[in-house]
């Protein structure tokens, strides 16, 4: 799945804002470069209706809705490195966090727990390379890379209103115009500017597979809306295939290598009733964009938890099916697992909360959450195998595999005495192993762990 930040950020100082706005340099575009552009190569109009590094009918380039930050500016935007005399200034002590879950080397950078004199206080966002992402700005948002083992800023860009998101481990920004958004990668070391597509409509979702981007459109027309999904090259913008969908893209799953489509979403149907058209899920071939198949509970609800692959190869699909209204006011459904034939493999019973609906794979056991208890079921049999006595919600949960095994890591656990803990259970059998680092939060990426403390993030590399 994507993981894409938060548009909304914490007001900052407006005089502060506006005296970094005006120091911040725009990106200039030569109209001349651009008429010799369009004399040269004229306008590179790709099938299905879209245009990639485009110039359209106002003379401007595909990639608006951003500029560069200077500099000058990204080096006043660095993250507190761990174990600096400035690091100890935010109210823990470093031993604290030294019994970490096995496969954690050790806590890199921390954010400041009170805002300095500077104004600078950015939220941390993951993101995959050794790099991690710092958002800042109310109005005017800036969006600047930093390197996750000394905090230095590597690049940044600063958005308006267009959004910022981080899939496949690159940076995108989208920025919508006339109906039309410009979909802009970059390399997350580099900053460089690898591809824009001009896409029609608003982009919904984006989520990888293999080592391309599908991103689900809506697009308006008159009084009725319809949906699109497109796959292309992050690097190049190249676009395999573009196909329409039957269904609103609610969610888009592909953890399992197919393209797995909701039209509700799982919180959706256990938090209401009834949204309208009947939900269903719906399959697209990977490779071409058509549909394969479509499922749904006739009178009841079906939407998709996760998906996943399996251990005997192929790729499953878990979904939460609900009969009928009384057992959404029992709040009592079941799952089901669904292999890439569309056979279903098992069953079980789900005793899902009101949004509380998460889903995570450690090996052969599926981990979901049931009023906020992580709950353990074997992926061959459907069998319920444990529940764990601590709770947590989706930003408190992971699974760590550091070449013994996953361990799925639960955080901010509170003993009686009032100190934060963290749990690891084993997944076949919840055994729980305690460690003393207080984790507030748990959330993966391929070089570190972006966390909290009480008052701070904090990012903490893997084990080499």
């Amino acid at each position: 799945m994507s993981e894409e930040t938060p548009s909304g950020l914490t007001p900052r100082d407006r005089a502060g804002e506006e005296k970094a706005r005006s120091r911040r340099r725009r990106r200039n575009v030569a109209i001349g470069v651009v008429v010799a552009l369009v004399a040269a190569v004229g306008i590179g109009q790709l099938a299905f209706g879209l245009v990639s590094r485009a110039i359209d009918a106002t003379g401007w380039t595909c990639g608006s809705g951003w500029s560069r930050i200077d500099d000058g500016d990204l080096a006043d935007m660095r993250i507190v490195r761990w174990g600096t005399p400035e690091a100890r200034e935010q109210g823990f002590e470093p031993d604290e966090f030294t019994d970490l879950p096995p496969g954690l080397a050790a806590p890199s950078l921390t954010t400041y727990a009170d805002p300095p004199a500077s104004g600078y206080d950015p939220s941390l966002y993951p993101l995959d390379g050794g790099v991690v992402v710092q958002a800042s700005g109310y109005y005017d948002k800036s969006w600047v890379i930093a390197d996750a083992q000394t905090g230095d800023p590597l690049w940044g860009v600063e958005s308006g209103t267009s959004g910022f998101s981080t899939v496949q481990g690159f940076g995108l920004v989208s920025a919508r115009e006339d109906g039309r958004t410009d979909l802009t990668t970059f390399d997350p070391r580099t900053g460089d500017e690898l591809s824009c597509v001009r896409l029609d409509g608003k982009v919904l979702h984006l989520d990888g597979i293999g080592e391309d981007l599908v991103v689900a459109l809506s697009i308006e027309g008159g009084d009725d809306t319809s949906y699109r999904m497109v796959r292309l090259d992050p690097s190049t913008g190249k676009v395999a295939w573009d196909q329409p969908l039957g269904v609103h893209p609610a969610t888009v799953h592909t953890a399992g290598g197919e393209i797995v489509i909701s039209s509700r979403q799982v919180g959706a149907i256990a938090t209401s009733w009834g949204g309208g058209a009947p939900s269903s899920v719906v399959v697209l071939d990977p490779e071409t964009g058509e549909q394969l198949r479509e499922h749904d509970v006739p009178g009841g609800e079906l939407a998709v938890v996760g998906t996943t692959a399996l251990p005997d190869g192929g790729s499953g699909t878990l979904a939460l099916s609900i009969p009928d209204r009384e057992a959404w006011s029992d709040a009592i459904g079941e799952y089901v697992l669904i292999d890439d034939q569309g056979e279903e493999l098992w069953r079980t019973v789900a005793n899902f909360g009101r949004d509380d609906l998460a889903f995570w794979s450690a090996g052969d056991v599926l981990v979901v959450l049931e009023g906020y208890q992580p709950v353990g079921i074997d992926i061959r049999t459907g069998e319920r195998l444990w529940q764990a006595e601590g709770a947590g919600m989706e930003d408190d949960i992971g699974v760590l595999d550091s070449g013994g095994g996953p361990v799925l890591v639960l955080s901010g656990q509170r003993e009686e005495s009032g100190d934060f803990v963290t749990h690891l259970i084993d997944p076949r059998t919840g055994e729980v192993t305690v460690v003393d680092a207080p984790l507030h939060s748990f959330r993966l990426t391929d070089s570190y762990v972006l966390s909290t403390t009480a008052r701070t993030q904090i990012v903490i590399l893997l084990d080499s």
